[in-house]
């Protein structure tokens, strides 16, 4: 008595594509040549059964990775829910610019028309200013319009992103699974201002990006004097290593929060003192 799997298995009929032929009675690939038909003895007689040729074993092969690969990251994801972006800076795009850094915006707009070139020489960004001058922004831009490219970008706090480490392999794993985005951009540096063990989970993230070869974009409002003559030893580490990165452009022009602080005072003055 035979098994109806198996046999529905073995009553299975090789694929004959465009190019394929047959050999020594059994169908051959027509692009890599190997056999797409065996024999094998079932059930006491010898059966012809379809085989997968050696392209069509590739593919799967590489289909299996893609899925391990994609639930890596999966398993992964309500770690890194504590660091993903701000749904706000969704929304922050180029063609919603002010107009109040057009240099440094069109820079930032030919880094995005030249990603594979940038991605190649491992060319990062350093946005530095004070507060209020649109680094946030100008980041987001650069992250959604990659992304809108097909560019896989992670944007965070710097800040956030190091309190979702953890430890042990735990940490080494999730440091690893950054690497899976071409760029990753860090909002905030300087804002870890505080215990060593804040300060050594920083410099992990930068020294693992370091060591991946992939860009970096980083957002601060520290002064470059700052910047470039930190204090400490543990802020020297991680600015030396953003340093090799990056190429520093400075985001000027007045506070952005400080204009729309007064013309949200001058629309309130006149609702309240109106006659």
């Amino acid at each position: 008595m035979t098994d109806p799997t198996i046999e529905a298995l073995a009553s299975r009929k090789a694929e004959h594509l465009p190019g394929d032929y047959i050999q020594d009675g059994l169908l051959h690939c027509g692009a890599c040549h190997s056999r797409k038909e065996t024999w094998v003895e079932l059930f006491g007689r010898r059966r012809k059964v379809a085989c997968l040729c050696r392209c069509q074993s590739e593919k799967v092969r590489r289909q299996l990775e893609e899925m391990e690969a994609r639930q890596r990251i999966e398993a992964l994801e309500r770690k890194r829910a504590a660091a993903v972006q701000d749904p706000a800076y969704r929304k922050w795009t180029f063609e919603g610019d002010d107009g109040a850094n057009p240099r440094v915006m069109e820079a930032l707009r030919r880094y995005c028309q030249k990603w594979p070139e940038m991605k190649k020489q491992n060319l990062g960004l350093y946005l530095y200013g004070g507060v209020g001058t649109g680094k946030t922004f100008a980041a987001a831009c650069v992250a959604n319009e990659l992304t809108r490219q097909g560019v896989p970008v992670l944007m965070t706090s710097l800040v956030r992103m190091a309190n979702a480490l953890g430890w042990g392999e735990e940490r080494a794993v999730f440091l690893r699974s950054l690497n899976a985005y071409d760029l990753l951009v860090l909002d905030d540096l300087g804002a870890q201002r505080g215990s060593d063990a804040m300060k050594e989970a920083v410099y992990q993230i930068v020294d693992s990006r370091y060591a991946s070869g992939k860009p970096i974009l980083v957002t601060t409002n520290l002064t470059w004097e700052q910047f470039c003559s930190p204090r400490e030893e543990g802020d020297r580490r991680i600015y030396d290593r953003i340093r090799e990165m990056t190429v520093a452009i400075q985001m000027g022009g007045p506070s952005r929060r400080h204009r729309l602080h007064e013309e949200k005072q001058s629309v309130a003055r006149e609702m309240l003192w109106q006659k």
